[in-house]
């Protein structure tokens, strides 16, 4: 007999949803996996969903426990302490429903860190110095890998989005936080213990983000902001992420044709703006603006250029950027901080007499223009130069405005909600933490807002006064080596503070013994 394949998809589908939803089976957090590693040396939690009333059992290795569902069908239970070691399997049935059990296999017993911060915590392994020969050498089957997918709640979740655990291997690496990689190379090395590192990371994300709704009411600085945030909902993300697609498309792709029209050399340019470059945006006198705006130039060159290549200098434009010589594209959405840029013109585009070029640049994020000095931008044979400083036009309003992106990834507590919450209770030895920049505008305040995250981090794990590492920012800024005033060097001594046990500071990450 012949089964309509439209009924084995709605069969399947049927299927899926009793499983996920509790129905079918139980369920367990997405952390809860194959070659996860689970924390030696407490008692090992584990949690999930089931019926209602219903009598859990459950078997790590040799060892079993039992626990019973709540009216809501949520279940914990704990199995007794373990030493490093595995591998384990994991089963877990409601009582007499063996043919429902879930089984997870390959699980080491280990020191689990979770690792958070904004981009320097999630530079990947493949972005790092030496890449290629350090994934190579990337063979560490006892180290283990979960990396939370990205999201953004306003509410506390029981569940991540996505994620699942890897082992550290040579394809698998690339991905993983360069930072959180080698912190874990190190301590398994020495230890010799398996190491498992949840990564919960998203960059250019304040310390805010990742500190929860409850601890950010108890602060004057930080409850305005965090009330304010009550009246989001998931809408409000949903199209801010439609608004985002929107964005990119603009800066990728000229719109209305402009890209046809703007650069020919008898455009109609009679009522832009002048403007002399090279400058940036915020030098142009017109405020700040983010959208995308068009610059034209009309020079003549030499007799001589005629029916040569020739090469342009355009210097070093600052953001996102399309050049166009006589109407012909000559590149196009180009982001670089090469000091000297340069292109081939050929010499069919060159005319005798007047010649045009047009540049489409992206200004984002209070950025974008042509950068000093003015000797780097010029035209150029192999016999003579023609400086293309002094007298531009502009326009800004060819082309549709940007849509305003709010970034709710950064709203308070909107990552601790989706990303942090879902793992409390899941054991673990400390915590690793690299972040900062997106907090030096406002980096005195970075004393009170830095332990507030700690206690609070401490306060739901109920695991004491867990390990708390953190790096500080780098003496990267201009104004470093050299002692002097920046914001990234108040940040750092606002780091240094908590450290200090008669800081302000460090008195907010005390435990109420006092002990560190």
């Amino acid at each position: 007999m012949k089964i309509n394949k439209r009924i084995l998809l709605v069969l399947f589908t049927l299927f899926h949803f009793f499983q996920t939803s509790g129905y079918g089976q139980m369920t367990l957090p997405k952390v809860f996996g194959d070659n996860m590693i689970l924390q030696r040396g407490i008692k090992i939690p584990v949690w999930g969903k089931a019926t209602p009333g219903s009598l859990i059992v459950a078997t790590l290795g040799k060892v079993s426990t039992k626990a019973k569902t709540d009216k809501d069908g949520k279940w914990m239970l704990h199995f007794p302490t373990f030493k490093a070691g595995g591998p384990y399997a994991l089963k877990i049935s409601e009582s007499g429903k063996p043919d429902f059990a879930i089984k997870l296999t390959g699980i080491l017993i280990g020191d689990v860190w979770l690792a958070s911060g904004q981009s320097n915590m999630e530079w990947q392994v493949q972005q790092a110095r030496d890449a290629p020969n350090e994934i190579a050498k990337a063979d560490f089957p006892q180290i283990r890998f979960f990396v939370v997918e990205h999201d953004i709640k306003f509410s506390p979740e029981s569940d991540f989005l996505a994620g699942k655990w890897k082992l550290c291997d040579t394809n698998n690496v690339k991905q993983f936080s360069g930072v959180a990689y080698y912190f874990a190379r190190k301590i398994h090395k020495e230890k010799n213990v398996p190491i498992g590192i949840i990564q919960s990371t998203w960059g250019g994300t304040p310390v805010q983000a990742w500190t929860s709704r409850e601890m950010q009411l108890t602060s004057s600085v930080t409850r305005a902001k965090m009330l304010a945030s009550d009246t989001l909902t998931q809408n409000n993300v949903v199209k801010d992420s439609l608004d985002m697609i929107r964005f990119w498309d603009i800066v990728y792709h000229p719109q209305n044709n402009t890209d046809k029209t703007v650069p020919l050399p008898d455009y109609d340019d009679s009522g832009w703006t002048a403007v002399e470059m090279p400058r940036l945006v915020k030098d142009f006198g017109i405020g700040k603006y983010e959208g995308v705006m068009w610059l034209r130039k009309k020079m003549v060159l030499p007799p001589s250029f005629a029916g040569k290549n020739l090469v342009l200098n355009i210097g070093c434009p600052e953001m996102n950027y399309s050049l166009y010589f006589n109407g012909a594209e000559i590149c196009k959405t180009i982001w670089s901080s090469n000091p000297k840029q340069s292109y081939t013109i050929p010499a069919g585009l060159v005319k005798n007499g007047e010649n045009t070029i047009a540049i489409r640049v992206a200004m984002l994020w209070g950025g974008g223009g042509l950068n000093l000095p003015a000797e780097n931008i010029y035209i150029v044979d192999e016999d003579a130069k023609v400086f293309l400083a002094g007298k531009w036009l502009y326009k800004t309003d060819i082309e549709p405005v940007l849509p305003k992106i709010h970034n709710y990834q950064n709203y308070p507590a909107a990552l601790f909600n989706a990303m942090i919450n879902p793992l409390i209770a899941f054991g673990v030895k400390g915590f690793i933490w690299y972040q900062g920049e997106a907090n030096a505008s406002e980096a005195y305040r970075y004393r009170e807002l830095f332990p507030m995250l700690i206690n609070d981090w401490r306060k739901h794990w109920h695991q004491g006064n867990l390990p708390f590492l953190y790096v500080q920012l780098a003496n990267f800024q201009k104004e470093d080596p050299l002692p002097a005033e920046s914001e990234w060097a108040e940040l750092r001594e606002a780091q240094t503070l908590t450290l200090n046990p008669f800081s302000e500071s460090a008195s907010r990450v005390a435990s109420p013994s006092g002990q560190q």
